[in-house]
């Protein structure tokens, strides 16, 4: 039970990772690879299924989506954006903490803390 467990979190942290990388990049994808990688991470459809809408074979739509997926992850690892927005986000996660605690106790604010995610926020490449 524990193995199926973990195989359905690494479903869904390769279908979140998809979809941000596609989210990114997708407009970089051929139009075919766009609507395989749409069909079979967003739709839920099966090999078989997108293979009959596609008109060919499953290998065929196989292949279509792991080009399309080696894409989107060559296309972060040279240009970083998915990287660097998380990055961002993070640190803004941590600057919406601080400014909550300002507004519950205002004395209590963490000013040096805030200068710091602030300047690393502006550093974020």
């Amino acid at each position: 039970m524990e193995d199926k467990t973990r195989g359905n979190d690494t479903r869904i942290t390769k279908v979140g990772d998809m979809a941000l990388l596609f989210d990114f990049y997708g407009e970089l994808l051929t139009q075919k690879q766009q609507e395989a990688i749409k069909l079979f991470y967003e739709d839920d459809m099966s090999l078989g299924e997108i293979a009959a809408a596609f008109a060919t074979t499953r290998q065929a739509v196989h292949d279509l989506l792991r080009r399309g997926e080696s894409l989107l992850r060559e296309y972060e690892k040279k240009l970083g954006l998915v990287g660097r927005y998380q990055r961002q986000q993070a640190v803004l996660k941590k600057l919406d903490a601080l400014v909550e605690t300002l507004h519950q106790e205002p004395k209590e604010m963490d000013w040096q803390q805030f200068d710091k995610l602030l300047q690393q926020l502006r550093e974020v490449e």
